[in-house]
């Protein structure tokens, strides 16, 4: 039963994504970006229907018979088990938010309200930029900070990802100086 609902969960989020692009929203000094859902979606609910039957046959098989192999087995299907979900939750209730409050920079990923944070005093900020795909990595929005660079803006493409850069810097003055 449980690979069957999350299979029909799979279906619904995939057409959330043909029906809706997100884009960042900003509440003022707050801008909030959702996660892009992907194709990812529709793999791993597939992915998740068959992981469970497997790992419910591999539960049955130890009542029966104990074998070491299966208890390894089983902590492997348990961390993919939570690493599928994870994505998924990503998928549907993620998003980073970035705010800018106070003279420091809040860059948060959250899952339902969940996450963490990292901040940054906005007068060590340099070369705030939007990087076109391809480049590094997959996030949009890059910076200097130190020695460090930190990357965000994974769901943005190129012109939304110039659009909110330039917004930012509009709020921070000094965030302009180090385009």
């Amino acid at each position: 039963m449980i690979p069957i609902i999350i299979g029909i969960v799979a279906l619904v989020a995939f057409t959330r994504v043909l029906l809706a692009r997100p884009r960042w929203t900003a509440e003022g000094r707050r801008i909030r970006i959702p996660a892009r859902q992907r194709f990812v979606l529709w793999f791993m609910g597939f992915l998740l229907t068959g992981w469970s039957f497997a790992g419910i046959e591999t539960i049955r098989q130890v009542t029966e018979k104990p074998q070491p192999f299966l208890f390894l087995w089983l902590g492997f299907w348990a961390f993919g088990m939570v690493a599928a979900v994870w994505t998924i939750l990503w998928q549907l209730l993620g998003s980073e938010v970035v705010e800018l409050e106070g003279g420091v920079l809040r860059l948060r990923s959250e899952v339902g309200g969940l996450g963490s944070t990292r901040e940054f005093e906005i007068t060590s900020v340099r070369d705030l930029r939007a990087v076109p795909l391809g480049e590094d990595s997959s996030e949009r929005i890059t910076f200097n900070y130190g020695a460090r660079t930190f990357r965000f803006g994974s769901s943005l493409d190129e012109a939304e990802a110039k659009q909110l850069v330039d917004y930012l810097a509009g709020l921070a003055p000094s965030l302009r100086d180090s385009l």
